[in-house]
């Protein structure tokens, strides 16, 4: 089959051509994960099925495009809470920190946001209220001991493991 051939054959059966991107864009998804490949390859999977069964007929590659943008939105709406609790269970995240020790970036004041950098990333961080200090310095090693959604709850002292903070 040579070029001009396939190219009549995706023009003259677009619901094909919409599933073969399906699997392109899951194959990046795979290959490159959390840039929305899946809803896309959903999305493209689901217009394909559509076209190819009738039960649409979109005439013009730009109405395609609408619904796949269309379905591509709705998949996202659908799949990403559900996702998003299968490979994250709540009370999970971030989990393996705890206990663990991290740098200050810039000095830091109780009661205020603040850095750290933790194994080569930084973080958004806060001096836990029982702390016994008011202020910590830049490049002073914390201890982290909880953290309250994404921000760590650190101190300069290591966690007290008989009271559990």
């Amino acid at each position: 089959m040579d070029l001009l051939a396939l190219q009549e054959y995706f023009i003259s059966n677009p619901g094909v051509l919409w599933v073969v991107a399906a699997v392109v864009f899951i194959i990046i998804e795979v290959s490159i994960p959390g840039i929305g490949g899946l809803f896309s390859g959903v999305a493209a999977l689901s217009l394909g099925t559509l076209l190819i069964f009738d039960i649409i007929s979109p005439e013009t590659f730009v109405a395609q495009l609408a619904w796949f943008f269309g379905l591509t939105i709705f998949w996202a709406a659908v799949l990403w809470k559900p996702l998003k609790k299968m490979m994250m269970p709540s009370g999970e995240a971030y989990s393996d920190i705890i206990g663990t020790t991290a740098k200050v970036v810039s000095r830091m004041e109780k009661g205020k946001l603040g850095t750290v950098k933790w194994s080569g990333t930084t973080m958004r961080s806060r001096i836990i209220e029982t702390s016994a200090v008011d202020s910590i310095d830049a490049d002073q090693e914390v201890w982290i001991h909880d953290k309250d959604g994404t921000v760590l709850l650190i101190d300069v002292s290591p966690i007290d493991t008989k009271n559990n903070s």
